[in-house]
């Protein structure tokens, strides 16, 4: 046993006098408070908890805890050298402080150690995010066969690791066997109780996970939470913790261009990582429909805060390694590298110089592939498909989408010397013979050409020759009339789907004046063939929505009713839309089993309390709140409703 041997009485720089202890227990490696101020008591012999508790806080009416020991600061004051255990580095070595800071919020983590520090201890559980519905809770102190008998021949006595007890850990991480629970729990004691481990009552029989995989796992977890514990990580907190998640997202391929989370992505690459049995192992389920599930909460925006066994699974999903994690720096691998981008404008006087400084990402509506948008302050705009492998890339321009004040500036200039020509101009300019005439007639300076070239053609709205070479091929076509008597607007829409579209965006009265006339709905719908019998659907479909919604309502996942989700399963999703008035039956029907938000909320609270009483017996309120998924905002007819079960099942 190592002691410290103090005499005396110390004031403090407040002023405030302390009494100085005659001894203390030095706390060994790794051992949690708890077990100190237990060997303490133990060894200075004092009969009354209370007499403990004044000696070592100050005060009789300290609850002595486990994981976050309150007024620390008073008992570092008892020590001639402050900096022997400063209230800091008992809460960093022998606290389980530094297993939940990293993902705190930097307010939370402050207000957390001055309670610690100067506080009663209470209220720290819900600050830390430790609460009566919280994961891998264990039910009192643990320990490792294998670390007994290493401390007692080390240190001839046994005591309790801060290691064992965080949740989540199952077995040593140095030994790999399996923790066990001391045969003393508080439960059967005091509160004010101090449990010294006795080496006379532990069970020293090694225990090991069978399965290797499931071994590995945990071995997994319980490394990670060492290295959260011992590692100085007082730089970390939520957010600088989220933002890494962002880019290592966005590296992986789960993050869109824009920043959006691909959340389904997300779900089946770590369901498929994991597996669901080993998640359920660490109180880690995940119902994907659920949208305040877990894992949407750790990679979306922090609202609050998320147990650090699921940060621990998913910074190991992410990267293989917690330590990894916190000592690289990783970067977001952007598609078109990091800013300043080069000025593509040829007239600009920063021409190819790194001065755009706004890039805006979108994905290529058929191949999904980047396209970056590249904004100047000279009013020039271009875009390019990447992503950018080479760094000749960054020079290259796919489209021009505005050229600019500058670039439109320099072609008056140019125009109004009145000595060169169209194509000598295209080539001063970047740009070909066609966008030289455009630009001119939009700058009404089209007299300063020097070119006998026509612009009206270009005035009808034409993007090339071509497709005026392709409207003029229509007229000259339109024998397919005569060669298919009968034919119909959309029949000849499909037979010249481009020269069509020329003609519907640059000569629409052409159209009119030359293609069948259009044929009204009702006209085309006339006859035994093209009508609807109403009465007869409305029947119909009424058979289908009532077999599709006793479905719904008998399997095992609760869906809300709606009419989507009612259009969707039987396939009538637009006669459902378009059609309602003219299915009386069906509407009625609809409109009577539909399910607001709250009435969802309400059916899936009593089949969650139906099944836990099944499983369970009894419940708590906590318990339903957390398998609904609900909100704290929930309405007050919820809550009365959960109440009701409640008293119902667990009379």
């Amino acid at each position: 046993m190592a002691t410290i041997p103090i005499q005396g009485l110390i004031i403090s720089e407040l002023g405030e006098k302390y009494k100085v202890l005659s001894f203390f227990t030095d706390p060994y490696e790794d051992e949690i408070f708890y077990s100190a101020i237990a060997r303490y008591h133990y060894y200075y012999g004092n009969n009354d908890c209370k007499d403990t508790l004044f000696e070592i806080f100050g005060s009789k009416n300290v609850i002595p805890t486990i994981e976050f020991p309150s007024k620390l600061e008073y008992l570092s004051q008892q020590f001639y050298s402050k900096k022997l255990y400063s209230s800091e580095y008992l809460i960093r070595k022998h606290t389980l402080y530094p297993f939940y800071s990293p993902f705190l919020p930097h307010s939370r983590q402050v207000l957390i150690q001055n309670e610690m520090k100067y506080g009663d201890g209470k209220g720290i559980f819900a600050q830390i995010g430790v609460t009566a519905g919280s994961i891998c809770r264990k039910s009192g102190l643990v320990y490792c066969p294998k670390c007994v008998l290493d401390d007692k021949e080390k240190y001839r006595e046994p005591y309790f690791h801060r290691i064992h007890q965080l949740q989540g850990v199952q077995i040593c991480p140095e030994h790999k066997c399996m923790l066990k629970n001391y045969p003393i729990t508080r439960n059967k004691e005091s509160r004010i109780s101090f449990i010294m481990l006795d080496y006379e009552k532990v069970d020293l029989n090694f225990e090991y996970i069978n399965d290797e995989k499931t071994c590995e796992f945990h071995n997994m977890v319980s490394k990670s939470a060492f290295y959260l514990i011992n590692s100085d990580l007082s730089g970390f907190n939520q957010k600088l913790i989220y933002e890494k998640y962002q880019k290592l997202l966005g590296n992986k391929g789960l993050m869109t261009y824009n920043g959006t989370i691909k959340q389904k992505e997300v779900f089946t690459e770590f369901i498929s990582y994991y597996g669901l049995e080993i998640l359920n192992q660490l109180d880690s389920h995940i119902e994907f429909d659920n949208m305040s599930n877990w894992l949407r909460m750790i990679t979306e925006k922090p609202k609050k805060v998320i147990h650090p066994v699921r940060h621990i699974l998913f910074i190991n999903f992410l990267t293989g390694s917690i330590k990894a994690f916190f000592e690289k720096e990783f970067e977001l691998i952007r598609p078109f590298g990091t800013g300043p981008w080069p000025c593509l404008n040829p007239v600009s006087k920063h021409f190819r110089k790194n001065v755009i400084t706004e890039c805006i990402i979108t994905p290529d509506f058929k191949t999904r592939q980047p396209v970056g948008t590249f904004t100047c302050s000279c009013g020039f705009i271009y875009s390019r498909k990447g992503p950018d492998t080479l760094e000749k890339d960054r020079y290259k321009i796919g489209r021009i989408k505005q050229f600019g004040s500058t670039w439109e500036s320099k072609l008056k200039e140019l125009l109004l010397l009145n000595k060169y020509g169209i194509r000598e101009l295209g080539k001063l300019m970047s740009c070909d013979a066609k966008t030289i005439i455009r630009y001119s007639s939009k700058l009404g300076m089209s007299s300063y050409l020097n070119s006998k070239m026509s612009v009206e053609k270009d005035t009808l709205g034409t993007k090339s020759g071509k497709s005026l070479e392709l409207g003029e091929l229509f007229k000259t076509d339109l024998n397919y009339i005569d060669r298919n008597p009968g034919c119909t607007r959309k029949d000849i829409r499909s037979a010249f789907k481009k020269q069509y579209a020329w003609f519907y965006r640059n000569d629409k009265k052409w159209i009119e004046q030359n293609f069948p006339k259009m044929i009204p709905c009702a006209e085309r719908n006339k006859g035994a063939a093209g009508h609807v019998d109403w009465n007869l659907r409305d029947i119909e479909l009424l058979k289908e929505i009532e077999v599709e919604y006793k479905k719904l309502t008998e399997q095992d996942k609760s869906i809300r009713i709606t009419k989507s989700i009612l259009g969707k399963r039987t396939g009538k999703s637009a006669a459902l839309d378009m059609n309602m008035d003219k299915l009386p039956r069906t509407k009625a029907y609809i409109g009577h089993i539909v399910e607001t938000i709250e009435d969802f909320q309400i059916r899936r609270i009593r089949e969650i309390c139906k099944q836990l009483y099944e499983s369970k017996g009894s419940f708590k309120k906590w318990e339903v709140i957390k398998k609904a998924g609900l909100q704290p905002d929930y309405s007050k007819k919820v809550d009365e409703a959960i109440n009701e079960n409640i008293t119902r099942y667990n009379v």
